[in-house]
């Protein structure tokens, strides 16, 4: 079934890269400060191999949702959604690295606050985590089931790296749609045996599945958004 996207104005725009959207109110919260309404943010840092002495930054997002609500906003960070600063990229790139424990380093958080980001937690996921979600929930959903999938062969960031927006868009569009197949019964053993080599995160596992239950436990569909995708449409 394809995801279904809503409108996004002007407005949400400015509200997603000057501040932290909020469904209920659509209006900006100070940075760092607890939102009372239920939303929860988690940044999500793509890297090419957490394996690597020095993996390199391919991606970061933004998601907002709520868990009593079967919803997940996309909002991209890096590279700059709008192609507008150069130098900023530059500077995240540069900034970059992780720390021993796996943990983003200092400098690195820091410049992403200043941007105006709050986030509960953080994830930092590899193309091998990427290409074994796809291919999990590729088989879990029986889709594709006898057309050859190869696991072995590894989802790659595509050619250009880091990978656009766009080419970015499509591969969590996809994910977010084979997803919505899940059911709060399925076994994800899989998936967490990712942890912590190509799957990092600051924020407890059982909170996590907890929340990814909650979105999943719905009558409708899980509903993935992305803003910016629209806001390029004619």
């Amino acid at each position: 079934m394809p995801l279904k996207l809503s409108p996004c104005s002007e407005k949400c725009l400015l509200i997603l890269f000057f501040g932290v959207f909020s469904r209920a109110s659509q209006q900006l919260i100070p940075p760092l400060s607890v939102p009372t309404n239920g939303q929860k943010n988690v940044l999500v840092i793509g890297v090419d191999d957490l394996e690597s002495e020095t993996p390199r930054l391919a991606a970061i997002w933004l998601l907002i949702y709520f868990p009593d609500k079967p919803n997940i906003t996309f909002a991209p960070i890096f590279p700059d959604p709008l192609g507008r600063s150069i130098s900023a990229n530059s500077m995240l790139v540069e900034n970059f690295a992780l720390n021993e424990d796996g943990s983003p380093n200092d400098d690195f958080l820091k410049q992403l606050h200043q941007k105006q980001l709050w986030w509960h937690g953080y994830v930092v996921i590899d193309a091998y985590a990427v290409s074994e979600a796809d291919d999990f929930f590729i088989q879990v959903s029986e889709k594709d089931k006898n057309l050859g999938h190869d696991p072995s062969n590894r989802m790659s960031w595509v050619d250009e790296f880091p990978p656009g927006i766009a080419e970015q868009t499509d591969l969590l569009n996809n994910l977010c749609s084979q997803a919505a197949t899940l059911t709060v019964e399925t076994d994800i053993n899989r998936i967490l045996n990712l942890v912590p080599t190509h799957f990092y995160t600051d924020m407890k596992i059982i909170s996590i599945i907890q929340d990814w239950r909650n979105l999943i436990s719905h009558d409708s569909h899980l509903l993935c958004e992305f803003p910016i995708q629209i806001a390029s449409n004619p």
